[in-house]
């Protein structure tokens, strides 16, 4: 299986300068907005207070009230921000239903894994890191979305988000084995031997688990930027 870059990948400028990324099918679910920032954004760091106020600017754009956010730890950990409170609690996923709230995933080199449900109206995001991807926490919220809102994984539509790329993501023996520990065989198309080195391919991974959680290949995106090499990150 080939992972291309999403055909309706684009870039636009906001009003104040800043570069944001959006896909094309993602971006045309009724009812959801989402953007991927870049490093002419600035911080997100919510002890920052550049970061807690570039978190305001990006929320207004998506029309959002509200930011929240997990303590991400490389888990598969899925709050429910309709019935849990998120600030302060250990979670690399999220969902909700609610109007107006956006949840936020941060990132430097992980991937970031966006969820819709056009149908039930349904939103979520994990963090996706090797230790993430390998744990599925991919499938974990397709789960978690199906449990508690009765979506149906055919439902949904997923983008992936720019992130280390198998062009550079170089990584050792542990990464190999855990890929290939979820996996089986599949997981020997997620690793990339190139001039010496061992690139994993995390894009292509989370595809795979996304299809077994039930996902419809044609529903899922991949952005298609490397973090590494794309200077814009």
């Amino acid at each position: 299986m080939s992972v291309e870059p999403a055909a309706g990948w684009t870039y636009a400028t906001l009003a104040d300068g800043r570069t944001v990324g959006r896909l094309g099918g993602l971006a045309a679910v009724a009812g959801t907005a989402h953007l991927f920032s870049t490093r002419d954004g600035g911080t997100l760091a919510a002890g920052d207070p550049a970061g807690r106020s570039n978190r305001l600017v990006l929320a207004g754009v998506l029309g959002a009230e509200r930011v929240v956010t997990g303590r991400q730890v490389h888990g598969t950990t899925v709050l429910d921000i309709d019935t849990d409170p998120p600030e302060g609690l250990e979670a690399d996923a999220l969902m909700t239903t609610r109007r107006h709230v956006a949840l936020l995933g941060l990132s430097a080199d992980c991937p970031i894994l966006l969820l819709a449900d056009p149908v039930r109206g349904a939103v979520g995001m994990a963090h996706a890191g090797w230790r993430g991807t390998t744990a599925d926490v991919a499938g974990a919220l397709v789960a978690a979305m199906a449990g508690a809102y009765g979506c149906r994984p055919a439902d949904l539509r997923a983008g992936i988000g720019p992130s280390a790329g198998p062009c550079c993501y170089t990584v050792g023996q542990e990464v190999v084995e855990a890929i290939r520990a979820v996996l089986g065989e599949r997981g020997d198309a997620c690793v990339v031997r190139r001039e010496g080195r061992v690139c994993a391919d995390l894009w292509r991974a989370n595809v795979l688990l996304l299809e077994r959680a039930g996902l419809a290949g044609g529903h899922i995106e991949v952005a298609g930027a490397c973090s590494i090499c794309d200077n814009r990150y």
